[in-house]
This record gives C-alpha cells, sequence and structure tokens, in this order.
C-alpha cells in the first residue's frame, strides 16, 4: 500500500483526471483576454500564445519532480522539499503556502462573475453573494463524494462550456470573419491600459513594461494547467497518468488560448469592444452566431466559470491537505472524507471564498494574488536544476533530456523577472498586500510546530530516505 492509500488518499483519478481539470483554465482567458488586448493590443495574442506555451514547458518539468514524490498531494510544490531541506523547510513552506494563496481567489471571484452573468442571461436581479454561496455548496457536494464523482462532473461541465467556443472558432474562420487588418499595426500600444494611444514601438521601453505586465497577468492563467500535479497522490499511475496529463492539456490549453484571443481581436478588433473590455464575448459571439449569440456566449462563460471554479476548489482544499501532512500548516486540513476528499480544508477555503466575495474584487486583487503565483512557479523550476545535481541517480521514471536543465533555470529567472514589470503596472500597494499574505503561513506554521505537534517528536523536515545515489 502506498503512503498516501495510508494516509487516506486513494488513487482512483486517471490522466482524464488531471486533463478535465486543467483545460478548464481557459475559463481564464474569458476573463482576461479583454483587459490584456486593452493593455497592449493585438500583441496580446502573442503574449497568450508564448505564455501559454512556456506553461506547457514548466509542467513537463513538473511531471519529472512528480515522478520522483509520487506520493504527494498538492501539487508541485509538494515535491521540492528535498532540494531546499538542507538549509531551511521555509523555501518549500512559502512556497506551498503561496500555491494556495494564488488559487483561493478564483473561488471568490468565479461565483460572483457567475452571478453576474446569471442575471444577464436571465433578465433577473439574483444576490451576487447569494449565489455565490450557492456555487460553493454545490462544489462542496461534488466533490466530498470524491475525485470519481467530481470527474464525471468536470467532464459534463467542460465539455458544455467548451465544445460552443470551439464552434465559435471554427465558424469564425469557416465564415472569414476574422479580419487580418484587425491585428495590424501588429505592435503594442504606447501607453499602459489605454485605447487612446495605439500608436507604440517593438523599440519603446514603456510598450515592452507593458508586454512585461502582460505576461505578468496572462500566466495566471496560461500556466494554471500544472493542476494536474495537484492530483499525482491520487493517479493511479502516478508517472504514466501525469505525463499524459501533462502533454494532452498542455498541447490543448496552448492551441485553445492562443485561438481565443486570436478570433476575439481578429473579429471584432481592438476598439470593437473598447467601451467593455471586461465582457468582450458577448460582442464576439453576437458577431459570429447572430442575435442569439449574446444569451449562448452568456451560458457558455457561466458554465466555463463554474468549471474553473471546480478546478480551484478541487486544488486548494489538497494544498493545504498536503501541507497539514507535512507538519507544516494546521492538523485540520488532514481530515478526510470516506471517499478521500479533504473536507475540512474545503470547508475553511468556502468561508475564506465567502469573506473575498463581501468585497468588490478588482484586478489588483489577481494582481496580488499572482505574486504568489510566482513565488510556487519559479521556485519549483530552481528545484528541478539543484535536485539534478544534488540527486542525479535518483529514480526518475520519467527523466527528462539534460538541455531542459538550462532551460528551467532561464524559465525560472524569467518568471522572477516578471515581478519587476509586475509590480510596475500595478503599484506597490498590491505587492504589498500580496508580499504579507504570503508570509501569513510564518505564524501559522509556528503554531503547528509550538502548539499541535510535541517538540520532542515533531519535525518539519521530511523522513530521512535511503541513499539512492549511491
Amino acid at each position: 500500500m502506498s503512503n498516501s492509500e495510508k494516509s487516506g488518499i486513494l488513487r482512483k483519478a486517471t490522466w482524464r483526471t488531471g486533463f478535465l481539470m486543467a483545460i478548464s483554465v481557459c475559463a481564464l482567458t474569458l476573463v482576461s483576454a479583454g483587459p490584456l488586448a486593452q493593455q497592449v493590443g493585438p500583441v496580446s495574442i502573442l503574449v497568450w500564445a508564448a505564455s501559454s506555451f512556456v506553461g506547457f514547458i514548466q509542467v513537463l518539468i513538473y511531471s519529472e519532480l512528480a515522478g520522483m514524490y509520487q506520493n504527494e498531494t498538492g501539487g508541485m510544490t509538494m515535491c521540492m522539499g528535498d532540494a531546499f531541506d538542507r538549509w531551511s523547510h521555509w523555501p518549500t513552506t512559502i512556497a506551498q503556502w503561496s500555491y494556495w494563496y494564488a488559487w483561493i481567489p478564483v473561488m471568490g471571484i468565479m461565483p460572483i462573475l457567475m452571478a453576474q452573468y446569471l442575471n444577464q442571461m436571465l433578465g433577473t436581479n439574483f444576490s451576487p453573494f447569494l449565489v455565490g454561496i450557492v456555487v460553493l455548496m454545490v462544489l462542496f457536494v461534488i466533490n466530498y463524494f470524491g475525485i470519481h464523482v467530481s470527474e464525471m462532473g468536470q467532464l459534463i461541465i467542460t465539455g458544455v462550456s467548451l465544445l460552443p467556443l470551439v464552434v465559435m472558432i471554427v465558424v469564425a474562420f469557416a465564415k472569414g470573419l476574422l479580419s487580418f487588418d484587425n491585428l495590424l499595426p501588429f505592435k503594442p500600444f504606447g501607453s499602459w491600459g489605454s485605447f487612446n494611444n495605439p500608436e507604440g514601438s517593438w523599440t519603446s521601453l514603456i510598450s515592452w513594461l507593458g508586454i512585461g505586465a502582460a505576461f505578468y497577468i496572462a500566466s495566471w492563467g496560461a500556466y494554471a494547467f500544472e493542476t494536474i500535479t495537484v492530483y499525482v497522490g491520487e493517479y493511479k499511475d502516478p508517472v504514466r497518468d501525469t505525463v499524459k496529463a501533462a502533454w494532452s492539456s498542455g498541447t490543448a490549453v496552448t492551441i485553445f488560448n492562443t485561438m481565443i484571443a486570436l478570433a476575439l481581436v481578429g473579429v471584432l478588433g481592438v476598439k470593437g469592444f473598447a467601451d467593455n473590455p471586461d465582457y468582450p464575448f458577448y460582442k464576439l459571439s453576437e458577431a459570429i452566431l447572430g442575435s442569439v449569440g449574446g444569451k449562448v456566449a452568456l451560458f457558455i462563460i457561466f458554465m466555463g466559470l463554474f468549471s474553473m471554479a471546480n478546478t480551484a476548489f478541487n486544488g486548494t482544499a489538497r494544498i493545504l491537505y498536503g501541507m497539514s501532512e507535512e507538519g507544516t500548516n494546521l492538523k485540520q486540513w488532514s481530515r478526510l472524507s470516506p471517499n478521500g476528499f479533504p473536507y475540512v480544508a474545503a470547508i475553511f477555503n468556502i468561508g475564506f471564498a465567502i469573506f473575498l466575495m463581501t468585497f468588490k474584487v478588482p484586478v489588483k486583487i489577481i494582481a496580488a494574488s499572482n505574486l504568489a503565483y510566482m513565488i510556487c512557479i519559479f521556485m519549483p523550476l530552481f528545484a528541478f536544476v539543484i535536485l539534478r545535481k544534488k540527486r542525479p541517480n535518483h529514480p526518475r521514471p520519467y527523466k527528462l533530456p539534460d538541455f531542459f536543465v538550462p532551460i528551467a533555470l532561464i524559465l525560472g529567472l524569467f518568471n522572477v523577472f516578471l515581478i519587476v514589470p509586475g509590480a510596475a503596472y500595478y503599484g506597490a500597494e498590491v505587492m504589498l498586500t500580496g508580499s504579507i499574505i504570503t508570509l501569513l503561513i510564518v505564524p501559522l506554521c509556528w503554531y503547528r510546530k509550538k502548539f499541535q505537534d510535541k517538540p520532542t517528536t515533531v519535525s518539519t523536515d521530511r523522513p530521512k530516505e535511503l541513499d539512492l545515489d549511491g
């Protein structure tokens, strides 16, 4: 019996589970494609394509780490302890908490957006707060009965939400609705977040800072299919299922994100949705599908947001569970339902999401949480490099070619750099907020070690392993 099964997590998931959870992140494109086009113009298509491809390469690197630590649940940050724990457990602990903080705003944002689209779709005036609570309760019921039940629900939701978008893209190309004139001049805007100054330049510093800030925000959605690593401890065949989920979801998300952005800008042109960049897909569907397209688009986006909320609901609960098992967060998060779902962690997440729903959440909240996301993205990349040198003979059921080592280092540094234009664009206040919430794990971990564990029997270090390196 595996360690994960001993601790209560059951191996019932397959690569299809990870794939279905992962491709739902395309719903994040629906949320941010308009603002990114406002920020950098037609170049946003290139930003989405490039950032999705970077995410694809990264998830392959994370898959090697996952293969080395097959019993870990909670994502790629749970697989990096051996790289840093020689010096301190804090880098790993902070990265793991950052992963939770990066995902938890989705649970607060998506239900509110769903309520807004529901009201537009039905012509009603339901309370977004109450609708959001109902959505969270439905998600809890679906997931309480285990990942295999959630997988079936996710299959239905993903099909309903993404297939119509595929139809829209195909129809747009088949009817010749995409005008390449809308993509020209293909250069970044000359000022940040303004449709009024499109005359940018590839040699302008302000334009490149805008592109960097666009990459910073796009990464929150374009990288997000790394969520496949959250379920490593639940896959029936952890190595094979992780790799298949990585390749399938990486290919699908890269293509899909690019096509969505291309259709949006190519059919409407940036000026076509300048009056309301936050909800451009209503106009896009009308342009492609006719007068009924607006209602179709609202339903598509509604279901896509529900799918994305389910992905975040699953992932955040398992992140807290994994940290609890590691001894770096509260003990309560490790309690499981009879079907292996971390229900106590999920209840805490619901409470936190309801707290977020009491506010009108701006894009700056996403920008603040994305600081934490950058931390949990680049640190496993550096861990990959360190472990290739520190433990070269450690069994790697899935091993990438050696040239991925410098690639991982370059991508890690690239993601560190993205924080700079992100900070410049969104301001010091946003970054300070993100930093404070990221560091909240310090008192939580201290409380676990000081009061919940006996100092004489508990260590935050991983158990010693056999020296497999010879």
